[in-house]
Parts: structure tokens; sequence; C-alpha cells
């Protein structure tokens, strides 16, 4: 399930269960506006597809599998769309990738989402590149190229599918991922996991941009 928390006078308030609580499991979520949200859900299936429902009054209607951007054999995860509703990024480990997990980007044209397309190398790599976040130019994402440990990175967009070199915004010993920008851009918010020498427990930290 989905939980989210209002923030007032500096301060968040009660976690509260968001109203789209479906009998499936529904995760990623990205809402384009206040009437339309993105997600990841089984779908009746085994693995992850992407899908999205829209709020009609106060009520959130039918989730819809989107089915230009679903294989049926490959996980699909972790769905970012911009404001502007015709781009969608997310993760996958589609047998065209080149290692593991990579991103992808689809596009929407005549308002359909077209054929997701692998990104460029440097995003992605032969390591787990996964949790794209798009803000302004910048692609935020999560890695865990070189040693083997997730770090956020951030990587400058140049052109259609050309990107700069990444580079390292956060680390941390055990990793850390999930990145989320505020809408000014002041602020990114992420999991940070921590290791209490028995498991590893994921706590949501933020951090004020210099």
């Amino acid at each position: 399930d989905l939980f989210y928390s209002v923030k007032s006078g500096g301060s968040w308030g009660e976690v509260k269960l968001h109203e789209l609580t479906l009998d499936e499991p529904v995760g990623g979520m990205t809402l384009v506006g206040s009437n339309k949200a993105y997600f990841m859900s089984p779908f009746g299936d085994d693995i992850e597809e992407i899908g999205y429902a829209e709020k009609v009054g106060e009520e959130w209607g039918e989730k819809i599998k989107i089915e230009s951007v679903s294989n049926d054999r490959y996980s699909d995860a972790d769905p970012y769309v911009n404001s502007a509703d015709n781009e969608m990024f997310f993760w996958s480990n589609r047998h065209d990738s080149l290692k593991g997990n990579n991103i992808y980007i689809s596009k929407k044209v005549g308002g359909e989402c077209g054929a997701p397309e692998l990104l460029a190398e440097p995003i992605n790599s032969d390591a787990t590149d996964m949790q794209p976040f798009l803000y302004g130019n910048e692609l935020y994402f999560s890695s865990d190229r070189g040693d083997g440990v997730i770090k956020i990175y951030k990587s400058e967009r140049l052109g259609d599918n050309e990107w700069g070199g990444p580079e390292v915004v956060i680390r941390s010993k055990n990793g850390v991922g999930e990145p989320t920008l505020t809408a000014d851009g002041e602020t990114l918010c992420f999991v940070q996991i921590f290791n209490n020498g028995e498991q590893f427990n994921p706590d949501i930290m933020c951090m004020e941009r210099k």
C-alpha cells in the first residue's frame, strides 16, 4: 500500500493511507497534477508492470495497464512521468538491457505512450541502473556501478537521448536510492539504507541544496 503525509508549518503531519489502494500491491507512484497517478503493479501476473489511474471527483478509477509499454515477460518499475505528461522514464530487466537493470524512456505520440527506448550510455551501464527522476534537464538515478554499492547520480540532458557524464550526488556505506526532488528543486529526498548488524533497514531522508 501507499502512504502519504502533508507538510505544514515546516513539520510533517499524520501518515495516512493513500486513497489509491488496491487489492494488488501498488508502488513507485508518480502524480501528474492531482488527478492522475502512474505506478507499478502486478496486474494479476507475477511481474510488475506500469499502469495508471485517474481521479474523478473524490474517487480513483480502475487501474489501467499501459499495453504499449508492457511486455508481459520482464519487470518494469518506478515510473517517472514529467508534468507535461509526455515522457515516462522507468527501469526494467528487459532482454535488450546492457546487463541487469537499465533505464528506459517512453515518449507519448498522439496521447499514447510509444515503444520504450533504452537510454544511451553513460546513463546505462553493465551495472544496475534504476529509479530515474527528471528535474528540468537533470536526470537523477540510482546505480551500483563501480564498487557495487548503490549511489545516487546526476546527469545533464544534452539532446535527444544524449547525456553528460554522471556525477555522484549522494553516497553512503550501505547504499542510497529512490531520488526525488521537491517542485522547487531545493530538497532532494531519498532512501538511506542502514545495517544494524542483523538486517538492512531503509529510512527516508532529505538533503537541502547548497
